[in-house]
């Protein structure tokens, strides 16, 4: 029995579905948009499912100090 740490979710309008379609369909993926609209929830959502199924993540972000990039976790 293997045991799944994720509930699956539903997109609640058509660009969070289109959003995750992308996410399934290509290896990267530049989400833009405004704040709010479930980009990051729905990116760390996949990238649980992926883990367990490989059992290993890598996050990564940019590192640029001199540019006003919002909130990064």
């Amino acid at each position: 029995m293997t045991r799944s740490y994720t509930k699956n979710i539903l997109p609640l309008n058509t660009s969070q579905e289109k959003y995750l379609q992308a996410i399934n369909d290509f290896p990267i993926i530049i989400g833009c948009g405004a704040a709010g609209g479930g980009k990051t929830f729905l990116a760390v959502y996949r990238a649980c499912k992926e883990f367990e199924k490989f059992g290993k993540l890598i996050l990564v972000r940019p590192a640029i100090a001199t540019e006003s990039l919002g909130y990064l976790p």
